[in-house]
């Protein structure tokens, strides 16, 4: 018997803003990796993500402590950054880029990135956006979570991104304010009344919700 999410691969953008990290909504994180990521998995779904330490760490406790298979989890690293070890229960790891080698220089780092990045995108088609370094905090311009954004659209021209602005950061200083104003389209399914309460509830539990109903497929 399917799962309702089988068929649903959703690439998970999110990262714990500097600001935000010793704020008590940081708990939101675990919280929202256990709870929304929990059930796609179980249900038959595939998350797409690039390992960030603030999220990463998260998705190996989910991974061990569910029914959903490792491979379930395509987590997209570089390979100047060789981590796998470091998170045991994940077995989907998708390597980019090229690997650090003594007495060698690496390239630089952003067209790796931005090539990870693409890669990313074309593997999913539905997208959560959540927190990411704001503008003033972010080291690249544009900062990465827009260039995530960017990119998926790009790739997936009618596919579902749902924004969230539990964690702040760049989703509630750009994104979800770009939505408002009619100058991104989100395609989410939901109609305006939800989609003004998955932007602005402070609830893991209310977006979990919203977001698993729009994707649900079965």
């Amino acid at each position: 018997m399917k799962g309702p999410y089988e068929g649903v691969r959703l690439f998970f953008s999110a990262s714990i803003p500097t600001p935000l990290k010793d704020h008590p909504a940081a708990v939101r994180a675990p919280s929202l990796v256990m709870d929304l990521l929990g059930a796609l998995l179980v249900g038959g779904g595939t998350v797409v993500c690039g390992g960030h330490p603030t999220i990463t760490p998260l998705l190996d406790h989910l991974i061990g402590h569910t029914a959903a298979e490792p491979a379930q989890v395509e987590l997209h690293q570089l390979r100047r950054f060789p981590r796998g070890s470091a998170w045991p229960a994940l077995g989907g790891f998708r390597w980019h880029g090229a690997a650090r080698t003594p007495g060698e220089a690496l390239p630089p780092i952003g067209g790796e990135l931005t090539a990870m990045r693409r890669a990313m995108a074309a593997d999913a088609n539905a997208a959560v956006f959540v927190g990411g370094e704001d503008s003033k905090h972010s080291q690249t311009d544009p900062p990465g979570l827009q260039e995530e954004f960017d990119l998926f659209r790009a790739a997936q021209p009618e596919g579902p991104i749902h924004l969230s602005g539990l964690l702040q950061g760049y989703t509630a200083e750009a994104l979800i304010p770009a939505a408002r104003a009619g100058r991104i389209a989100l395609h989410d399914g939901l109609d305006d009344r939800a989609r003004a309460l998955a932007w602005g509830t402070d609830s893991v539990e209310t977006f979990t919700g919203l977001v698993l109903r729009a994707l649900r497929r079965g």
